[in-house]
């Protein structure tokens, strides 16, 4: 969070979210290989309801995320999160949908 800190006090518009501890502060949590974040928006006391949201490194910051976290991890793992700064996958690259399941026999190795 000192990151984010530096780089919204030399550069207010480009940073527009409160850092964590402040009410309603970003409190990341995962990154993408390509230093793009995901979050929680500290709003109020419950963290259940705590909002999502992506601080993306190449793009201007977006909305949080109306999705939950399950389906948010399952869409970014899937290539569909549509968000500003993740990239896609082209619809042959779903892992889940080509993931495999081998079960280990006598001859697998240990």
């Amino acid at each position: 969070m000192d990151a984010y800190r530096q780089l919204k006090d030399d550069n207010p518009d480009w940073y527009p979210l409160a850092v964590w501890p402040e009410p309603g502060g970003f409190l990341p949590f995962a990154n993408s290989i390509d230093g793009d974040y995901l979050g929680w928006l500290t709003e109020g006391g419950d963290p259940d309801i705590w909002p999502l949201i992506v601080w993306p490194r190449h793009a201007d910051q977006g909305p949080p995320l109306e999705d939950g976290l399950i389906d948010t991890l399952l869409d970014w793992q899937r290539g569909t999160l549509v968000t500003p700064g993740f990239s896609t996958f082209d619809e042959d690259d779903d892992p889940v949908e080509f993931a495999d399941f081998e079960p280990w026999d006598d001859d697998a190795y240990w």
